[in-house]
């Protein structure tokens, strides 16, 4: 998907609107040009109306599927401040969900209201700490009993997951370590981040935790393409909830 672009359209939509036009517009110049010195005058207005019509269709096409989607310092900006703050917290809600009831598959529903009236219907909350125009948001996320704090850093395309353990002292690092490395594999293994552990005192509330940083590059029009977007946003779902039963299961705490 060419995601840079104002529409998205297949490449043959482009290929055929396009040659239609241009072989309309051709056409069209040939039957004037051909009538021009003759008296048919009802054939040349016909052909000069088409070939003004073509024209004008074929410079609308071609600003519609090869103009560029704003990719300025605000524009970009704003596109971070959207996906962390609308398409996260929004895709996040379902990390705790009750099972819909079982239907025969025509019965399910799939409209967009739909998807609004599940969401809001969903146990799990979400609440998010950032400062406008910056490139990263603090989530904090009440599901399944527990209350998980994690950060997403957006620089373009450069993306970083950053999870919150609450811990004591630098020797409580190892041990997280060891017993989440099943749940960090679903990240490093599967997906490919590269990941790094850190003892710190954090600013978001002074008190101390053990972080693990898991960082990737994805595509670099990864804030212009949906389907990027939608792909880690979900991604990202499944690998917390994961993560959350994980902990329940080895006795970690989450929060202070």
């Amino acid at each position: 998907m060419d995601s840079k672009n104002f529409i998205y359209t297949p490449i043959w939509v482009r290929v055929l609107s396009i040659g239609a036009l241009t072989i309309t517009l051709l056409m069209s110049l040939f039957v004037t040009w051909y009538y021009l010195e003759t008296d048919k005058e009802t054939w040349l207005l016909v052909a000069l109306s088409l070939a003004q019509v073509s024209a004008s269709g074929l410079a609308f096409a071609l600003v519609v599927f090869y103009s560029s989607k704003d990719a300025g310092l605000s524009g970009l900006q704003q596109k971070t401040n959207v996906f962390l703050c609308r398409i996260l917290p929004r895709t996040l809600l379902f990390i705790d969900f009750p099972n819909p009831p079982l239907l025969d598959w025509k019965g399910a529903k799939i409209s967009k209201k739909q998807i609004k009236k599940d969401l809001s219907s969903s146990p799990t909350r979400v609440s998010i700490q950032k400062i406008s125009g910056g490139n990263s948001a603090l989530y904090v996320i009440k599901a399944m009993g527990e209350n998980l704090s994690f950060r997403v850093q957006v620089n373009v395309w450069e993306l970083t997951i950053s999870y919150y353990f609450p811990a004591k002292s630098e020797s409580d690092l190892d041990r997280l370590r060891s017993k989440l490395e099943w749940a960090m594999s679903r990240f490093t293994k599967i997906v490919g981040y590269k990941e790094s552990w850190y003892f710190s005192s954090e600013d978001f509330d002074q008190k101390s935790y053990v972080s693990v940083h898991l960082t990737k590059d994805f595509d670099s029009d990864f804030l212009d393409d949906d389907r990027q977007k939608l792909n880690f946003a979900q991604d990202l779902t499944a690998s917390t909830r994961s993560l959350i039963k994980e902990c329940k299961a080895q006795g970690i705490a989450l929060s202070h």
